[in-house]
């Protein structure tokens, strides 16, 4: 039964450090409508359930994993427990200001068509992180996003297609997916999406969610009228980048493969396999 308005959800994994400034920054603005907090651990060993347990007992709802579900697995396992209309998926590494929530809530519920809104999203220096506002992906925007070649020709579409740098940063736009770094869907949407796709366990489940819900007849909003901080980690382990190979190849099969002549899906899968196996060697 739905007894608030808005089901803050955030995914921890040994991450206390930026954990506690990002649930500081929810009381310290609190939106103006009925929310609730969930922290879905998977099973941290850096003090974070101690620490929420002594501290924010009254505060969050905390859900213990026995183990790292990724973070697919955990949004789910907190949206099941949880009791808002809406619900904001918020990476554990972020920071909201004054009305960030409040601004994305009012929006999305003033427009029945949007299924899913992402704000702006900056780094802790100020400047925009522009993968909060993405288009399609083909194999031409992912190419000139791992290239870099949307830097060197930021208003060619097909290289900039991915990160959409040929529209402003400050215009509110229909996009393909915004990023789970903070996203908020209606809670009978998520529902009708079926959730978060579990069979990836880091990386691409914004994207295929978003793919989703756009499928179902809903719009993707990026609305940069709301500001929320990320400080992304960079973090460039064997073990990172396998997760985004393999998300990439479950994405792959899922939404592409249709798209292109089979010898090119051929090449393009056994190039991922590979690269795969090296990694994990």
């Amino acid at each position: 039964m739905v007894s608030k308005v808005l089901s803050i959800v955030i995914v921890s994994y040994n991450s206390l450090e930026s954990l506690i400034p990002c649930i500081d920054s929810i009381l310290q603005n609190p939106p103006k409508c009925t929310y609730e907090i969930i922290t879905s651990d998977n099973n941290s060993n850096d003090g974070t359930l101690e620490v929420l347990q002594k501290n924010y007992g009254n505060k969050v709802i905390l859900l213990e994993n026995n183990e790292n579900l990724g973070f697919g697995k955990a949004n789910n396992k907190a949206f099941l427990i949880s009791n808002g209309e809406i619900i904001a998926f918020l990476n554990s590494d972020t920071v909201v200001f004054e009305n960030s929530l409040d601004k994305l809530v009012s929006f999305l519920m003033e427009n029945n068509e949007i299924g899913a809104v992402g704000p702006k999203i900056i780094n802790s220096d100020g400047s925009f992180q522009p993968q909060c506002k993405r288009g399609r992906v083909t194999l031409m925007s992912i190419w000139g996003y791992l290239l870099k070649l949307y830097k060197i020709f930021p208003k060619i579409r097909k290289f900039g297609e991915y990160l959409l740098t040929y529209k402003s940063e400050d215009e509110v736009s229909d996009v393909a997916s915004v990023s789970g770094a903070c996203l908020l869907v209606r809670r009978d949407v998520f529902e009708k999406a079926r959730m978060f796709d579990e069979r990836y366990f880091l990386h691409f489940e914004d994207l295929d969610l978003c793919y989703t819900i756009r499928n179902l007849g809903y719009r993707i909003v990026y609305y940069p009228y709301s500001k929320v901080m990320h400080i992304k980690g960079q973090s460039s382990s064997r073990k990172t980048k396998y997760y985004f190979l393999d998300s990439f190849e479950k994405f792959y099969l899922k939404y592409l493969i249709k798209s292109y002549p089979l010898f090119v899906s051929w090449i393009v899968l056994l190039a991922v396999r590979i690269y795969k196996k090296a990694i994990r060697l």
